[in-house]
């Protein structure tokens, strides 16, 4: 009897299994010729980059060699990760099956969404062009992330499947406003950011760009194509990317039963607002209570509807939008629901949250001091923990801020500053200038401006460390900060390469060249301000865009000179030591 069970059993399940197979193989056939027809346009990216030193902003880091990823959208045209070509200085694609690289420039870039748009330069050869996937991926459904991650030279094909959307900033929290972002099971390996994930049609569902930085493994996070297509709409439109919008509202949720029943409400909708600024101001107050965003009801948790039982945060809804674009706003004022439109706007921030990809640091070198706006990176390269800090939260130390927060970031010893180098350790706040509130580093330069033609003895500085309520004053005599040159190895202006067509800081500063040897300067022939440095051996010169012309011709005599004699020198040199070598043998 129990031999006739399990035969009959045996019996039973053998057709099921059978009969599942061949649409098992067959899913895996269609998945797997449309990952081949996808390989042919996925590039490798490699790219030579230069960051800047925010320590010492006139310099850079070392030059370092980057690979990632990419895949064509158009036979020009090449997306990858905004990470990967960050500060390039060169940048180059190898097509699939091919040992050529081609020369590229970067287009377009948006660090908020971690895209960059590359144009090949050098001809290619008509490669085949991936199409985005109309739709989101579904939980559960199968992604091949293609690339070329560290540890060997050719393609690699990973397989995972989507295991959850969300929506988040991809550079971490509060590092940007959260954009739509697809979770899968599988590892983003160095070298494979910037690659498609295609699905089973060879249609990418979206471009690699992160791994998990937790304690989990095989978790990889991808930009969904929608995000990558809206990317691509602004590049046709502008020469530089918009940013992405924002509300501009600070909120709390409304969870709680008490509070719920304070604000007069009823349903398990809305959100607490408790500052606004940006997109809403004028519109919005502190006390209203948000509950829909363009049509779609919020949650008492800050949560949207996405698709069926699927939720994310309420920004999806605003940074899937362009700039400039309106939505309907819907809100509860004392008791009554209004709708009003909304003309979505970048958020303001006083201190920015990320630098683009060729943003290199703004700086003023004034009698010494240098001084720049704050930044998330700047903050993080003088900061000791290791920990990000929320933007946010570091603007908080200086206290209420709306405008650009100008920081002492460290002190170049002269006789000008003397006594003042340790007051700089902090990172304090410029707060006045001259006894004028200072709302941005070209601000402060335009008041020093003021006060040197008016004839002013002094600069009067005041600074306040983060978190400290009194002031500390710097008084700079500004004959001398005019007159001071420093020794500090290389050669870099006392203006940021974004200041030196400003009027305002050149004069401040006496536009001065801070230069290793020796300086010259023509204050007699016309170039307001402008003065010369150089070294023979090699040449370098600085003069600002506004000098004669014929200045620029002497100069470059005197490169050729220097040069000359640099090179004769050299070859002197090579050739005494050869006949040395000689009368030894």
């Amino acid at each position: 009897m129990r031999l006739l069970i399990i035969l009959l059993t045996t019996r039973a399940w053998q057709p099921s299994r059978i009969a599942r197979h061949p649409t098992h193989l067959r899913a895996s056939t269609n998945e797997a010729e449309g990952v081949r027809r996808g390989l042919e346009s996925v590039v490798c990216v490699f790219s030579t980059t230069a960051a800047p030193d925010y320590g010492q902003p006139w310099a850079l880091y070392a030059e370092e060699d980057v690979t990632g990823s990419g895949f064509w959208v158009s036979p020009t045209q090449v997306v990858t990760n905004e990470h990967v070509i960050k500060h390039a200085r060169d940048v180059r694609v190898r097509p699939h099956g091919s040992a050529r690289k081609l020369k590229c420039r970067v287009a377009f870039a948006s660090a908020e969404r971690d895209l960059a748009l590359l144009e090949v330069i050098d001809d290619a050869m008509s490669p085949p062009v991936l199409n985005f996937a109309q739709s989101l991926p579904e939980l559960y459904s199968a992604v091949a992330v293609v690339g070329y991650p560290l540890g060997g030279d050719n393609i690699c094909v990973t397989r995972g499947v989507v295991s959850r959307l969300d929506a988040m900033a991809y550079g971490g929290e509060g590092r940007g406003e959260r954009l739509l972002v697809v979770q899968i099971d599988a590892g983003v390996n160095s070298g494979t950011s910037g690659g498609p994930a295609l699905d089973e049609r060879g249609h990418v569902a979206g471009v690699a760009f992160s791994s998990y930085a937790g304690s989990a493994d095989n978790i990889g996070y991808l930009v969904p194509a929608s995000v990558v297509e809206a990317f691509l709409r602004e590049a046709e439109l502008n020469e530089r990317c918009p940013g992405l919008c924002a509300l501009g509202i600070s909120w709390q949720t409304a969870q709680n039963k008490a509070l719920r029943r304070s604000l007069g409400l009823r349903g398990a909708e809305g959100i607490l607002i408790t500052k606004v600024s940006g997109s809403t101001a004028g519109v919005l107050e502190p006390g209203d209570v948000v509950s829909s965003v363009a049509g779609a009801p919020v949650a008492d948790d800050g949560t949207i509807q996405l698709r069926g039982a699927e939720r994310v945060h309420v920004a999806h809804l605003i940074t899937s939008r362009r700039v400039g674009d309106e939505i309907d706003v819907g809100f509860v004022r004392a008791g009554a629901l209004r709708i009003e439109k909304v003309t979505l706007k970048p958020p303001e921030r006083p201190v920015p949250t990320v630098a683009e990809w060729d943003q290199s640091p703004s700086y003023v070198i004034l009698g010494g001091l240098v001084l720049q706006p704050l930044s998330a990176p700047l903050w993080d390269a003088f900061d000791d923990e290791e920990a990000y800090e929320d933007p946010a939260d570091v603007a908080a130390k200086y206290g209420a801020a709306t405008h650009e927060i100008v920081v002492w970031t460290s002190t170049l010893t002269s006789d000008a500053n003397y006594g003042y180098s340790e007051l700089s350790h902090r990172l304090p706040r410029l707060t006045k200038a001259c006894g004028i509130d200072v709302e941005s580093l070209a601000h402060a330069a335009e008041v020093l401006r003021d006060a040197r033609e008016r004839g002013d003895a002094f600069y009067d500085l005041r600074f306040r460390d983060p978190g400290a309520s009194d002031e500390v004053r710097v008084i700079l005599d500004i004959d001398e900060v005019v007159s001071t040159h420093f020794d500090v190895g290389s050669f870099l202006s006392s203006l940021s390469a974004d200041l030196c067509g400003s009027a305002d800081a050149s004069t401040a500063v006496g536009y001065q060249t801070l230069v290793q040897t020796q300086t010259m300067a023509y204050h007699e022939l016309d170039v307001p301000e402008a003065k010369f440095s150089y070294d023979l051996s090699p040449m370098a010169v600085a003069v600002r865009t506004t000098g004669k012309r014929w200045y620029d011709f002497v100069t470059s005599i005197c490169a050729i000179v220097g040069g000359t004699f640099t090179t004769v020198g050299l070859v002197d040199a090579v050739a005494h030591k050869v006949l040395k070598a000689g009368k030894q043998l």
